[in-house]
């Protein structure tokens, strides 16, 4: 029994030894999965801005924590923020700031400091807006915001954010002045669908690019379909200099058919109606210092045009139907005194062009603005052999300017087309020339590192200025451009930016009959089209800092809300689809800087 019981105390003690190591075993294991759970889980932390001042801490109640920073000084810091430690990478940087623009830096152990990225934009309420997410080699171990210059009246940062998930957004849980209707401004929006007053075509939402016929990026699939979905049908072929290098033998000073070939595949199967541009002469033509062209070489390079009209139109059969011999050569001319000089060369080029395809049309001179001189000047000594007037105007080269400045210049877009078809009206009488704004976008300097045209700003103006040139019945109008690092509506990393959204709406939704539509306030602005299988679109604008609340009456005989169709909204915190049933709720709220686009199928 003894024994028995010796066996039974072994057994025990071997048990319960079995079930220490089991329990210790599985406490290890759980401090390991704990300590993996929290390396890998997105970590977020909140800074409100007065516990880390570097200026003047300011008593407000609209700020989150009842206090925001300030800055009597442009360029200075407003509050800094320490990297929570064993933090992981990429860290996202939201920032909530009011009336000033803001710069994020990442400040290293020694103290030196790394400039990052701008937010240009000055908002009249606070608003969240994100620096983007950020190594922690650009970061270092803390960061520092700081204001930009023209500060508006109470600027200041709120709070600041570090967040490694990609999904956070800190407006979420904050209620966003932007987007309360609290203080939104009613307006009336009435829209007659029986009252036309023009029409719209694709070749009013065109742009340019050169990346889709580059012979090296013809394979590029999925910027291709990116392209496709946008249903952009018109596109500015702008051969620069980078393009011209890739297109040519410069060994044999001629076209490289083949390359030409691979470039113009790309569009198939179902290519958009293109405009090939040629900038100006290759390298080996003789020219001055100042890249004026030697006349020894004015036949010479009319022929060289031509040669191009050859290749595509008649040996490869692309109907190239839209041409451009120069491209903003005019300055260079007209600062040297001599545009008549320029003038002799396209009137060369033309006819030569011609000469190859009678088909054709040649136009110009795609002016480096908008200079009503230089276009008198074309048409006096061009007249005969001009189909179309191109040119180019860009909104500002500040990139200080304020949003509302930015705003206000776009309706400027419509009345200078105006002016332009009164002076080609006059100096060509006899038949109707086409006029094109061959670029147009916010800054005309890709260095000054404005980034507006890349956020919803950006859009919001795009969609502006869209339509002042509808209502100045604009006929071509391609924006600068389809993709590239600066301008692009596709980023080098082939997503789309907010921008890409107001062509693709305008393409597939607002290609039709314009009818009326008017808003009691100009802060708001109404873009009504009834398309040809007889659906109705309602853009609508709101190109103000603050918030709309809009009242909607229409010639429809059912509510929009109980129509069958979308609804898209567009504003800082990205893009999202809704049906009509939404509107039930009225009135409809948007944001400041936002669009709304109402589609009844």
């Amino acid at each position: 029994m003894a024994q028995n019981h010796s066996k039974f105390t072994i057994a025990m003690v071997q048990t319960s030894t079995v079930t220490r190591l089991s329990f210790i075993a599985a406490i290890v294991l759980l401090l390991f999965l704990t300590m993996l759970a929290a390396q890998t889980a997105p970590q977020t932390s909140s800074v409100e801005a007065e516990t880390n001042p570097e200026g003047p801490v300011i008593t407000d109640s609209s700020a989150s924590g009842g206090k925001y920073v300030t800055s009597e000084k442009a360029y200075e810091p407003l509050v800094s923020a320490p990297l929570p430690s064993g933090v992981k990478e990429p860290i996202i940087v939201w920032v909530r700031y009011r009336g000033v623009a803001v710069q994020l830096k990442g400040i290293t152990a020694d103290g030196s400091q790394k400039e990052l990225n701008w937010l240009w934009d000055r908002p009249s309420a606070f608003r969240w807006a994100s620096f983007g997410a950020h190594s922690l080699t650009e970061l270092g171990n803390k960061i520092l915001v700081i204001g930009g210059p023209k500060r508006r009246e109470n600027s200041g940062v709120d709070a600041v954010v570090l967040t490694t998930d990609p999904d956070f957004k800190p407006y979420t849980a904050d209620s966003n002045p932007t987007t309360s209707s609290a203080n939104a401004i009613p307006i009336d929006v009435k829209v007659d669908w029986e009252k036309t007053t023009g029409q719209t075509t694709p070749f009013m939402f065109g742009t340019n690019g050169a990346e889709i016929a580059d012979p090296e990026a013809a394979t590029d699939t999925v910027f291709k379909k990116r392209f496709t979905d946008t249903g952009i049908r018109l596109i500015r072929i702008l051969g620069d200099g980078r393009l011209m290098s890739k297109w040519t033998n410069p060994s044999k000073k001629s076209w490289d058919s083949a390359k030409l070939k691979v470039a113009y595949d790309a569009f198939s199967p179902n290519p958009p109606t293109i405009i090939q541009n040629i900038p100006g002469w290759p390298s080996w033509m003789a020219q001055d210092k100042d890249g004026l062209l030697a006349p020894s070489e004015y036949d010479h390079y009319a022929a060289f045009c031509a040669e191009l009209v050859e290749i595509l139109n008649v040996q490869q059969k692309r109907k190239i139907v839209y041409w451009e011999p120069f491209n903003e050569l005019d300055d260079r001319y007209k600062k040297a005194g001599k545009l008549d000089e320029l003038w002799i060369i396209y009137n060369k080029t033309a006819k030569a062009m011609k000469a190859k395809d009678s088909s054709i049309k040649v136009g110009g001179p795609a002016l480096t603005y908008d200079d009503t001189g230089t276009l008198v000047s074309f048409l006096k000594a061009s007249a005969p052999n001009v189909d179309f007037v191109s040119w180019h105007r860009y909104a500002t080269g500040d990139v200080n300017a304020s949003d509302d400045e930015l705003m206000s210049i776009a309706s400027g877009f419509g009345n200078q087309v105006k002016k332009f078809r009164r002076i080609t009206t006059q100096y060509i009488p006899s038949r109707k020339v086409p006029l094109l704004l061959g670029e147009y976008n916010i800054n005309y300097s890709w260095k000054s590192g404005e980034q507006r045209q890349n956020s919803h700003i950006g859009a919001v103006w795009f969609a502006s200025v869209i339509k002042s040139l509808v209502d100045a019945d604009i006929n071509m109008a391609t924006s600068w451009h389809l993709k590239d690092g600066i301008y692009g509506m596709i980023g080098l990393d082939n997503e789309l930016r907010p921008a890409a959204s107001v062509f693709t709406w305008a393409n597939k939704y607002l290609v039709g009959a314009v009818v009326e539509g008017t808003s009691s306030q100009p802060a708001v602005e109404v873009m009504a089209v009834r398309q040809k299988d007889q659906s109705r679109s309602l853009l609508l604008i709101n190109k103000g800092a603050n918030p709309a609340a809009l009242k909607i009456k229409t010639t429809d005989k059912l509510p929009w809300e109980l129509a069958a169709g979308s609804f898209f909204h567009l504003d800082e915190k990205g893009i999202r689809k809704g049906s009509l049933e939404t509107l039930s709720k009225a009135p409809l709220t948007l944001p400041g800087y936002s669009l709304v686009l109402l589609h009844l199928s």
